[in-house]
């Protein structure tokens, strides 16, 4: 009620001046919006059970992606690829061949060389390195070395590979053959043995 002969409110009663309201940020930057979940902060600033979860759910998409791409490079299925060359080879061989073409003649500078084979006995299984280039007749030879075989006589199986790259837009042609020999110690005179001839089909 107005006080008599004053027309004015008591005091606890008068209502106040309501305080503008800033339009946009007060330091005049752009909105901030928080890329998390309402709710993921405490009222003291910190992570709450809810931002922790998210971050462990992130980090183990990551593992998961990352294990299937190592899977996909490691589960080729190529049974003659050049495998893993031996850190410290500890025996060798000698072998030596021909690579020609469809109809038979030779072709010279063609890269050859030596490549893990996966047998049926796996006990002739063995990482091997090697190689070298064709000579004007198409023959070639050069040492492999490899790591220890498991057979107590040495004899072990690779594949002698020889590939001519096409220019951009072109295909390679390559061809390989089995062979398998037996492997000495490198202090000993390595053993020779001949592959069968690379054919190397018509461009």
């Amino acid at each position: 009620m107005p006080l008599a002969g004053h027309g004015l409110r008591p005091t606890p009663l008068r209502r106040r001046a309501s305080r503008p309201q800033l339009k946009r940020d007060p330091l005049g930057g752009a909105e901030v919006t928080s890329p998390m979940p309402s709710g993921v902060y405490g009222l003291d600033g910190h992570c709450t059970p809810m931002i922790l979860h998210h971050i462990a759910r992130s980090c183990r998409s990551l593992v998961v992606g990352a294990v299937l791409a190592v899977s996909a490079c490691c589960s080729s299925g190529d049974t003659t690829g050049a495998g893993t060359p031996p850190s410290e080879p500890t025996h060798h061989t000698l072998v030596e061949g021909f690579v020609t073409d469809a109809t038979g003649r030779g072709l010279a500078g063609v890269g050859v060389g030596a490549r893990f084979a996966e047998t049926p006995c796996s006990d002739r299984q063995l990482s091997v390195t090697g190689g070298t280039y064709t000579q004007a007749d198409g023959s070639y030879r050069f040492k492999v070395e490899a790591t220890t075989p498991s057979r107590a006589d040495g004899v072990a199986a690779f594949r002698v590979h020889a590939t001519v790259y096409a220019p951009p837009g072109g295909r390679a042609r390559e061809a390989s053959a089995f062979v398998t020999a037996r492997f000495v110690p490198l202090n000993e005179t390595p053993n020779l043995v001949h592959a069968p001839t690379l054919r190397l089909p018509n461009p």
